[in-house]
């Protein structure tokens, strides 16, 4: 759906973005449903994961020189954080992501993925996301950094 379309239903609903809370835009909520009745059979995480994919290979720079707090002098100001998540306890997710430790000799529960995100600070704009394993070995999906 174009996203004029989207954005003329959400005027007309009245509704308008509120950031605070951690709200989401009322167009991204919008693409959420759609995309909750496209894979119904999924839960909301994988759907989320569905819908970010395209945007983390888009990823380009947002941020201008006029942007407040976007550059320290000529240098971009850029961010680094990291997130862990659990995924499903399988046989294929256990021999790519393997099982973090407990501190106490075993293992968890379910296997998880890692990831290292860069992004603007300015713009909270995504740059990159390499994931890598509970053991950290590199999973072959970084993205394209500026």
């Amino acid at each position: 759906m174009p996203r004029d379309e989207v954005e003329d239903a959400v005027e007309a609903a009245g509704k308008t973005a509120k950031r605070k809370g951690g709200k989401l835009p009322p167009q991204v909520m919008v693409y959420f449903v759609m995309a909750l009745a496209l894979f119904a059979d999924e839960d909301y995480e994988e759907v989320w994961a569905r819908l970010a994919e395209p945007l983390e290979l888009a990823a380009a720079p947002v941020a201008t020189l006029d942007t407040p707090g976007a550059f320290l002098g000529n240098w971009r100001k850029m961010s680094i954080g990291g997130l862990e998540r659990d995924v499903p306890d399988s046989a294929a997710n256990a021999a790519e992501f393997g099982y973090p430790g407990t501190g106490g000799g075993g293992r968890a529960a379910f296997p998880k993925a890692r990831a290292v995100t860069i992004g603007e600070c300015a713009s909270h704009a995504p740059g990159a996301r390499p994931t890598s394993t509970a053991r950290g070995r590199s999973c072959g999906r970084s993205h394209r950094t500026w």
